[in-house]
């Protein structure tokens, strides 16, 4: 189920303050497919989303304010899930950071972006892991 908290705030004329002003753009082409926390100073939020007049596919809540993962240019954000301090991320893509092969799974390690292997042949929409096993 898509949930569209960006628009929800602004139809009913609420936005919880603990994540800054409302600097989502263009309230018609902000959609979130997945969200994963590691506390609430550091949320991670992937989807269609407009951030401060630029597309971005992920973005980052570090307590204060919201910024993009990386240099951006993902493609689909499906999924997300944090295990220690590495972010895996699944979807509908080529690449991450519009340069590094990734077909459709990818892993940061908070400053930058690895493939995982050779990646999956379709879209991802979920991850789990179970010891040390990561399923799609």
């Amino acid at each position: 189920m898509l949930f569209n908290r960006i628009n929800f705030a602004q139809e009913v004329g609420y936005w919880d303050t603990r994540f800054g002003g409302n600097n989502f753009d263009n309230p018609t082409y902000n959609f979130v497919y997945a969200i994963a926390a590691v506390d609430s100073d550091e949320i991670y939020t992937g989807g269609l989303l407009n951030l401060n007049g630029k597309r971005r596919d992920l973005v980052k809540w570090n307590g204060s304010g919201w910024s993009p993962l990386g240099r951006g240019g993902i493609g689909s954000v499906q999924a997300l899930k944090v295990i220690e301090n590495d972010l895996y991320l699944g979807g509908g893509f080529a690449k991450v950071d519009n340069v590094i092969p990734a077909n459709n799974i990818a892993k940061w390690n908070g400053h930058e972006w690895s493939a995982l292997s050779s990646g999956v042949n379709s879209q991802v929409y979920a991850l789990a892991f179970c010891g040390d096993d990561l399923y799609v």
